[in-house]
This record gives C-alpha cells, structure tokens and sequence, in this order.
C-alpha cells in the first residue's frame, strides 16, 4: 500500500513543484517512505519482480524530490514533524531542522523539546532512504544489518519484528513480542566464530544456543532451531569437548593431533576444515567422515588402515600411486583390506574443474578445483561434491569407470594434463596416447545426446592443443601459435583437437531432433574457430617423426601441401567462371538433354530479356545476317550490346543448324558470354536450351522482320487517344456554341461554359473511339473507323488511321513474341537438369512444376503439363466454360476447381496424371483425330450454352490514391553520419504504422515496445481519404540499419537505403543489411541479417535475439528456426507454453498475459487476433495452420 501511494508522486520532473506545493503533500511522502523502509525485506532478490521494480521506482522518486522536501521542510517544518509524530507519538518539536555536517544534504537533524522535563534526544531522518533515527537508533524496526545477519536469517528469515530497546548489556534491541516462547534480545554474532574450533559440517547445518548458567552450546538443527532434543551434539565449557548421546561418541578437536594425522592421509581430496572425526567409547573406533562426499571411513582400534564403508572391503592404500595419472594430487587410492586377495585397486577422484600448476622440480602438477562455496550468510547445508570412481585394471592396463561419457572425458583430460615423455607404467602409453584412445573409442561415441557438462570437458580438453592461426589475418604468409607455458610441448599435441571435434559432430548429429542450446552452440563453435585445419593438418604431418603408429605416425607424408589447379583452387575469382564454362562445354559435346543449371528460369526473367533486346529486334525474315555464333571479343561485352537485337537471329540458328562440327565454335560462344561484362545466365540458359534441347524445333518463331519493343505488348488507350486531333471548326458548329446565355451571368462565363461543355464531348468522343478501337484489337481484326457520326463531328479520326493501323500490327507482333518467349520459357524450365552442378537454386512459387510438386508425389514434366492444355481463349475466359468442363472433363483431361482447397488440389492432381497418360496417344493421328473430336463436340456445346452466358463480368478495382512523396529525414541523415541513439521526432516504433489498418482496434499498439524502430518515410506510402484504412498499402520489409553502438534496429524505406547508400559505405556508426520474411520452408532464413552487409564487417556479429523476434513478427515471418526461439515470442506475447490445466486465467489461444514467468509480455489483451488478420497481409498463404504461426 505504501508503495502505491509512493508512486502517485512519480510525475514528471516539471510537475513535481506542483504536486508537493502544499504542506500536506510533503509529510504524506515522508512518513510513505519511512514506513516503506521499516518493511522492507532483509533480501530483496526473494521478493517479486513487481516489488522489485515498485522499490526501485520509490528510490527515484526519492531522489529526484529531494531537493524540493528540502525546501519544503525549511520553508515549514510541520510537515516534517507532522511525519515523525506518526511513528513517534511522544515527540515533541525543538530545535528546527538542519542538514547534518555529515550525513549529506539528504539528511536532516532536530533536537526535541525538553519541555515537561523530558530528557532531549536527537532525531535524524534521510530524506533519500527514508530512514528515521531517535539517538541513532530506529524505533520500531531492526537496523537493516541485523536484518541481513546470517543468525538472524538462520532463526527468522525474511520475517519482519517490532521491537523495543534492551536493557542487558551488551544487547541493543529486544523482540516486543515473544517468538516461539522465548524472548529475543539481539546482540548479532555470527557463527563463523566457530570455525578453525569445530568441523564446517557442525556450523553451517545448525543453530547454536548457549545455556547462559553452564555456559554449554546446544547445536540444534536449523530445521528446528526452537526446540531442543537429547539426541543433539552439546559442547561442554568444562571438557571443552563436543559429545552425543551422554558423552557416548565424542567429536575430535579440529586442532587435536589425531585430527592432523588423519587429515594428513585424505588432504588429498577433502580439506581438514570439512573433515569430521568422532570417537565411539563402546567400540573404541573412529569415525572419518567426509560429508561434502558422503564417504565415511572407520579405524578400528589397533588398526592403521582407514576402511571404507561406502565400498566396502577396500581400505586407504599406503601407496598413493597408480603407475598413471602422474603429477595429479587430487586423488585416492583404495586397495583391498586383506593383501593376499586378488582383487583391483580403486581410485577415487573427485569431480570439478582442472588446475594446471607446477610442482617440486618444476615438473608440471595438476589438481582438482573445489567449486566455489556459497556465501556462509545463507548456508544451511554444505555445498555436496560429486565423485568418480575407478578401478585398477593391471592386466590390460588401464583405468575402468562407470560407462558414462562424462566419467570417460574427466578420464581422458587428467590423463592429457598428466602426460610425460616417457610411458606411464601401468598403460604402456604416454599420458596424450591415452587421452587419444579414449576420445577415439567407441565407448565414447556411444551416447545419444551431450549435456552442456560434456560439451564444456570437450572445450577444456580441446585447449591443450596449441592455437595456430594465419599472420597477419586473411593472408597465408605466417602462422601465429600460442603455446601453454606449463604444459610440455610434447603434450599440446594438435590430435587432440581433431578427436575433440569429432565427438562434437557426432554430437551434433544426434542434437538433430532436439531443441538448439545456443551456449552448447557457442562452445561448439569456439572449438571449431580454435585452430586453422589447414595449419593443424600441416603441423600433424611434420610432427609424425616423433610419434608412434596409431597416435600421429601414420600421418607421415613426403608431399608438404597438394598441388591445387586454378581451377580448384577456393575463393578463386575464376572458380565459378570456368566452372560454368566446363559445364557448358561438356553439355554440347556429349550431345545429352541433361543441362548444367547455371541459373532458375521463370517467367519473371521474361521482362530482362526485352531490356537486353534493346527498343527494336529483328525477326527472321529481316535481312540482315545472322551474327556468327564463335570466337569474336564482340562477346565479352555487355549482352544489351553484344547479343542485342539479334536475339531472335542467334535463337533460330541454335535451334534449327544441327550442332555436328559448330560445336566447337559455340563452345566459344557460350565460353565468351559467361565471361562477359555483366553476364546474364538467364539469357545464356536460354540459349543452351535451344541449341542441346530437340523440342526447340517444334517452336518457329513469328514470322516477321522487325519487332518494335517500344511500342509495348498490349493496347495501350493513351498512344491511340493523343493520336485523335479534335476538329478545327467543331466548336463553333457545335450544339454547345449555341447554349444561351443565364440571366446575370456574365459574357466571358458564358463562353467558358460553352467551352467547358465542347471539351468534355470531344472528350467522349475520343473514349468512345479508344473503346471501339479497344474490342477490334481484342477480335484481332484490323482497325477501321467507327461508324459513329458524333464522332466525327467532333475530332478527325480518319487522319489518325495509319499510324494507327502501324501501332495495331507493332502489338500484334509482339504479342506474338511474347507468346514464343513464354513457351520457349517454359520447355527450358521442363529441360532435365544435370545434378552434378555445383550451385543450388531455390525454384519460386510462380513455377508451375514447383507448384505441382509441392501438391502431389507424382512429378510431371512442363511439356507433358502443356501437351494436352486447352486454347490460350479458353484459358482466356474459363468461368465461361465451367458447364462445359463439366461435361466432359474426362474428354478434356480437365476437372471443375472447386472452392473447398482439399477437393480442388485432388481434382487438380487427377487432371494431371489424365494429362500426362494421354500425351502419346494424342501425338500419335489418332490421337490428333480424337482431340479434332473433343474440338468440336467443345465447340458444339459452346453454341448451346451461348444464349446462358452472354453476360460480361467487371472487377472493380480500388480507387485511385495520391503516393505520398519521399523525403530524406536531416535526423536519419544525422543518424548514419554521427551515430547516437534514434529519437522520437524521425523514427516511430514499428508496430505505429498498423495505426490506421482495419485490425488496429484490436490491440494496444504501442505494448509492441521500441525495439524495432522504422522511419517516418518507411510508414508514409499513400494519402488516403479519411474513414479509408491502409491494409493494401503497406510496404514490405528490406533494408534494415544497424547500429554500432546500439542493439535497436531500424527499418529504412527503398528510397532512403537508395539515398543514404553512398554515405553508409563511409560510415562506421551503422551498417545497412538486407532482410525478408520466411514464408515458406522452401526459402533460406534471412533473420542473422548477414546477407549483403554494407560496408562489410571483418569481426564476426550476432543479430539481438529479442530485435530480430520483433523484426519477424513485424514482417509476417510464418516459420521458427527453433524450440528457443518460439518459446521467447510466446514469452514475449504472453502465450502459454506449460501446462495450464488448473488455471482459470487461460485464455482460449493460451493467452495469460504479464506474470512471473512471462515478465516480458506487456499485453493485457491476445494479440493473436491482431496477428492472424496482420500476417495475411505480407503473405498469400491458403491456410495459415500449414505453418508455425
């Protein structure tokens, strides 16, 4: 409640003055913050994260006011003696309030009143924390240090007491009411003053109680710290001795000489502050134990050999040595209790990191790391220490643990950190020999998955391997090797990398089908980018002298490095050139229909090819020659002027002049082209379908001699409406000449109404004539002048006729060009393609095949698909002929599309398989016969259903807007030339541009956050009418900016990235990176936002994990690219991800909105509904349930 009434003081700077103008204000904010201090909890990292967050906003408050409570306590200090009456109802005003010389402006001091007799006391108050102290001490509440005591946390936790002062000496404060019976006075001790006297184990698990008569220390379990038990360990003041059950078993003094001679025997793994010995009167045995471990050793009386009781039989042996692990000193050996037994010796080592030291004689020494404790303040338990245990194999001479991948590389690193030149005497084999057997066996590739423990082994144990990296970066001149200093030589071998990678790829392997742990993935990464393959592989060979077979001799090698040609050689220029050019050279001698894939065609390479041919292509009957197709440095120039207007000629004699002895000369053909400037391997694939691919033949090219691709593929209303001139004298022998004048109308608006009238017929006239001329084009018939006398009585069109006829033949013509350009398109897609290419291409969602494929297992080819397809008329206007299909979709290979999807897409699949079964019979006569059979009953039935379908259906489209113009923002120039961090003036959160979209109504938009930023130019595309919302006119997302000094992304519009393109290239503030959304599995993620970085970067950088989750979300992104990540946007959108069964706050999408485990989510509505109607938007998807989202 206190914090709440805090935060109705957190304003803005500018309005405190205001708020804190009365006297009242003041006091109310001051004994809030008094009380807020009195209750707070000793440790803050127990409280939730809205306390938290509320405790950290009061401190603001306070400090941000400090000064104007200052000034209002000067200026009236009732207010603040009105506050500490509250808490102090005995108080009585004196001396006024000062700051204290010492305390800081925040604090301020008073002296109360002596009136009555009452004895003066100093009262202090901190402003900033608000603390309030009577003689410096607090009224009603512990000091916040005794809060936070180890003892005081031990026996209360985060209880809060009131309490009074104390009057025994040296007790300062006591408890006001009694707690669990007793009367608590505190006096704070901690028990680390036992340490150094007694065993850890008897600190830290207990509370300790002293008899204030005898002087005796109860040690009571922290678990029930108010009541004492008989069976509990008492430490007498008169024995000075700590005893069990009537002084029956006794604790040995940590300083006694038993305690150091058996600490002496197991130093080696446990320390002697953690080693707790206990004498037995009955037995007359000792008691060794080891809690960290939970290992328990006895010594019998009379006996000098420590027996283990956890593995039983086996006792401590006197000689601590193995014949391996050499050098290492965190280790047990165990042998069996009776000598004359045949049974293996054991070995216990503790689990934890390892530390590389040096011993006596400088000869290298390791030992195991005990893992840092946790802090003595809030210990109740000793921290527990995991162990391994292994077995002596003297016969085959090795070490034999549990079969567990962990155990076996704890194993493999202490034999690699022990390794010495000779051999070790129980293995045979050096230290690294060892530590390369066992990262090569099978019992270490034997697992199904690696947890991060064994990742994290598999990185220590890569770094004995020597680092060798390229000097200086970039060039193969020098290496650079940094070696461990305390290590030998001999054991940093660069093996031991190659191992360790080994087992991290199977690693990776076996991770397929689980989620991605991204710190696993770094780790990984790390140890692949240690050292360069090439210079390991390199340092391997030479080295091989001085190694043995099986680990490094077999390596040896006479030839240093291989011999590469230029045209292997990596990250060669010319690699990918004469790769293309060897592909080509080999596809026309073999004479095969199998390709190489140099590039995907589609219909969307159609328009480039026009913008090669130039304004005007000459056809086959033109006269000019063909150019010829061999050597000629004509070639190595662009294709605009190179291949040019003779596309049409080069294209008719690769495909009709058998390819015999002009091989060769097309082989230099195709050789120049791929080595052009600005080569386009559309067009070059192209060609090489025309002149290796049979089917070409079947396709003529339109027999004129001149196609003007200027004048465009279709009728074009503007060419044919300013070629129309209006009539000279039409005005004044027209009807609108003669209109009367109004009466007070002036002469000259007289006129122009006449005028006005007379333009908007000539108007019409001249629509009407483009309409008519319009469906002549459409009937393909030569244009002739309307029969419309209103038409000539206003413009003249008969002028016009002959250039008009021109234009009509220059589309025709061209359409006839594109036809061919399409379905020479289509057979080069439907071309085999030779698998051996090297380079993949990802085939677009406008390819037909790609459409089928992706429908159905059965594969068809283009040719088959458009072997048996109807008229270009009847695919013209099909919902003309839906009854006809109908009738005789069987005929025809065609069925009826209906609108269920599922229904539709298994008609189609059976449209298919009839089309591609019925090609043979249809190339064959009889075929042709039946299909003429087809075309006439299809004609038939079409002049009897042509009374029922005379009907025209029109579209209408949405109305014509104005496009906002583009401007450059002098901030985002600002930006990219001077860094910083973007403001709100320029740069809008991204989510604000749906503002004015249909689906804004449905959620608060700015609870998406500031992550991802987008520029003003970027949100502006059109000026719309109000009431109009913008749904179909939002841009999608390209270019993104990133910031040098900042994770906040920002999205640029194309004319900005256009605009800013040559000062980003200068700048070292940002970075310019290309980006689109994953809507379909076939399509690569963008999302690192690595792809065309300008300028380029040399240190690796990693795209913000929480900006990029905006970014996707903003631009309709529909897959995830793991577990991780789908499980941070549903944290971040407030969705469910764990079982919800018992909870009443689902939502029916799994919305549960902010909560402790979803602090991120700032929503307090779904934004599912939002999504679902937004993403739709950028993607034309069928069912969006299909995809992740």
């Amino acid at each position: 409640m206190a914090l709440l009434c805090s935060s109705t003081f957190d304003v803005d700077p500018l309005h405190l003055s205001l708020v804190f103008d009365p006297g009242e204000s003041v006091a109310c904010f001051i004994e809030t913050s008094i009380y807020i201090h009195d209750h707070q909890a000793p440790n803050e990292s127990e409280l939730s994260p809205l306390l938290r967050v509320s405790l950290q906003a009061w401190r603001r408050v306070c400090y941000h006011v400090r000064s104007i409570l200052l000034q209002g306590v000067s200026r009236d200090r009732a207010c603040l003696d009105q506050a500490v009456s509250k808490f102090w109802a005995a108080f009585e005003p004196g001396t006024s309030w000062s700051t204290g010389p010492t305390g800081g402006e925040h604090v301020v001091t008073s002296v109360s009143s002596s009136y009555n007799g009452r004895t003066p006391l100093s009262v202090c108050v901190d402003l900033l924390e608000g603390k309030l102290l009577v003689n410096g001490r607090p009224l009603s509440r512990l000091p916040i240090e005794h809060c936070r005591h180890p003892t005081y946390s031990r026996l209360f936790g985060n209880q809060i007491l009131d309490i009074t002062p104390s009057d025994r000496p040296p007790m300062e404060y006591c408890a006001a009411r009694k707690q669990e019976g007793w009367i608590v006075e505190f006096g704070m001790m901690g028990a680390e003053l036992l340490e150094g006297d007694v065993p850890k184990d008897l600190i830290y698990p207990y509370s300790h109680w002293i008899d204030i008569r005898t002087r005796d220390v109860d040690f009571r379990r922290v678990t029930e710290p108010w009541t004492s038990r008989g069976d509990s360990w008492r430490l007498d003041n008169q024995s000075a001795t700590i005893s069990l059950g009537g002084g029956l078993r006794t604790v040995i003094d940590v300083q006694s000489k038993t305690a150091e001679e058996v600490s002496c025997i197991l130093e080696s793994i446990e320390e002697r502050a953690y080693v707790t010995i206990i004498f037995d009167q009955l037995s007359g045995a000792l008691e060794i134990m080891l809690p960290r471990y939970d290992l328990t050793f006895t010594l019998s009386a009379g006996s000098i050999d420590l027996q283990s009781k956890h593995y039983r039989g086996l006792v401590v042996d006197a000689t601590q040595s193995t014949g391996t692990l050499l050098g290492l000193h965190s280790q047990l050996v165990l042998r069996h209790k009776n000598p004359n037994v045949n049974h293996p010796r054991a070995l216990i080592v503790p689990l934890g990191p390892v530390s590389l030291g040096v011993g006596r004689g400088g000869h290298p020494a390791s030992s195991i790391r005990t893992p840092l404790a946790q802090s003595p303040s809030y210990l109740t338990a000793l921290s527990r220490r995991r162990h391994h245990y292994y077995e002596v194999d003297d016969t085959l001479g090795r070490l034999v643990g549990k079969e567990y991948l962990h155990i076996k590389l704890l194993l493999c690193h202490l034999h690699a950190v022990t390794s010495h030149c000779l051999p070790d005497p129980l293995t045979g084999r050096t230290g690294t020999e060892e530590a390369l057997r066992i990262l090569r066996s099978a019992a270490v590739m034997s697992f199904q998955r690696m947890s991060y423990e064994d990742v994290s082994m598999l990185a220590e144990i890569a770094k004995l391997s020597p680092v060798r990296q390229f000097y200086p970066k970039g060039m193969m001149e020098m290496q650079q090797i940094q070696w461990s200093s305390i290590l030998s030589p001999l054991a940093q071998d660069d093996q031991i990398l190659g191992a360790v990678q080994s087992v991290l790829q199977k690693g990776q392997y076996c991770d397929i089908f689980s989620p991605d742990d991204v710190s696993m993935l770094e780790l990984s990464t790390q140890v692949n980018k240690r050292t360069s393959n090439h210079l390991r592989d390199r340092a391997t060979n030479r080295a091989s002298t001085w190694r043995t077979h099986g680990f490094g001799a077999e390596c040896h090698s006479t030839v240093s490095v291989d011999y590469l040609s230029r045209g292997k050689i990596q990250e060669s220029p010319l690699e990918d050139l004469e790769c293309r050019v060897c592909l080509i050279t080999r596809a026309l001698f073999s004479e095969s229909e199998n390709l190489p894939q140099l590039s995907h065609l589609s219909k969307l390479a159609v328009p480039a090819f026009y913008k090669i041919m130039g304004n005007e292509v000459y056809g086959p009957t033109a006269t000019t020659l063909a150019p010829e197709l061999s050597f000629d440095l004509r070639w190595l120039n662009t294709p605009t002027s190179s291949i040019g207007a003779d596309f049409c000629k080069i294209q008719e004699e690769l495909s009709f002049k058998p390819r015999g002895e002009r091989r060769f000369k097309w082989m230099a053909f195709f050789g120049l082209l791929v080595f052009a400037e600005d080569p386009n391997l559309e067009l070059i694939q192209l060609l090489l379908a025309s002149a290796c691919v049979p089917d070409f033949q079947t396709l003529s090219q339109p027999q004129h001699a001149l196609f003007r691709i200027r004048d465009g593929f279709d009728f074009q209303d503007h060419t044919i409406r300013d070629s129309v001139a209006e009539r000279e004298d039409s005005f004044n022998r027209s009807p609108e000449s003669r209109f009367p004048q109004y009466s007070r109308e002036a002469p000259h608006d007289h006129k122009n109404r006449q005028r006005q009238a007379w333009q908007s017929k000539v108007r019409n006239s001249r629509e009407i004539f483009v309409a008519n001329l319009r469906h002549q084009f459409v009937a393909s018939s030569g244009p002739s002048v309307p029969a419309d006398p209103g038409i000539d009585f206003y413009v003249q069109p008969a002028p016009a006729m002959p250039s008009i006829r021109e234009w009509f033949k220059s589309w025709h013509r061209n359409r006839e060009l594109d036809s061919f350009m399409q379905s020479a398109m289509a057979l080069a897609v439907d071309v085999p393609k030779d698998l051996t290419t090297p380079s993949t291409y990802k085939y677009s969602d406008d390819d037909l095949v790609t459409a089928g494929a992706r429908v159905s297992t059965v594969h068809f080819t283009v040719s088959q698909l458009f072997a048996s397809a109807p008229s270009p008329l009847v695919c013209a206007e099909p919902s003309s002929f839906n009854p006809l299909f109908k009738d005789d979709s069987k005929n025809s290979g065609l069925a009826d599309s209906e609108t269920d999807e599922g229904h539709g897409l298994k008609v189609l699949l059976q449209s298919l398989e009839a089309m591609a079964s019925q090609r043979a019979l249809q190339q064959s006569p009889a075929g042709r016969s039946s299909r003429s059979n087809r075309c006439a009953k299809g004609q038939e039935q079409e002049r009897e259903l042509a009374p029922e379908i005379e009907q025209e259906r029109q579209v209408e489209k949405p109305p014509g807007v104005q496009p906002e113009k583009h401007s450059l923002d002098p901030n985002v120039l600002s930006l990219v030339e001077n860094s910083g961090v973007p403001g709100k003036e320029s740069f809008l959160a991204a989510f604000r541009t749906f503002e004015r979209s249909s689906m804004a109504h449905l959620i608060r938009l700015d609870h998406f956050g500031r992550q991802l930023l987008v520029t003003a130019d970027f949100a502006r595309t059109v000026v719309l009418p109000s009431g109009s919302d913008m749904d179909v006119f939002y841009r999608p997302v390209q270019w993104i900016l990133s910031l040098e000094s900042s994770s906040v992304l920002v999205v640029l519009s194309p004319y900005e990235a256009n605009e800013l393109l040559p000062r980003i290239e200068k700048s070292n503030h940002v970075r310019l990176r290309v980006y689109a959304p994953r809507h379909t599995l076939s399509l690569p993620s963008l999302q690192h936002l690595s792809l065309n970085v300008t300028p380029p970067k040399s240190s690796p950088w990693t795209a913000p994990r929480t900006e990029v989750m905006h970014l996707n979300l903003f631009a309709g992104q529909l897959y995830f690219q793991s577990m991780h990540e789908y499980r941070h946007a549903c944290a971040y959108l407030g969705l469910s991800v764990v079982p919800n069964e018992s909870s009443s706050d689902l939502g029916e999408d799994g919305f549960v909105g902010e909560s402790a485990l979803y602090p991120d989510c700032r929503f307090r509505r779904s934004p599912t509904a939002f999504l679902h109607l937004l993403w739709p938007m950028f993607a034309v998807i069928v069912r969006i349930s299909a995809r992740h989202m």
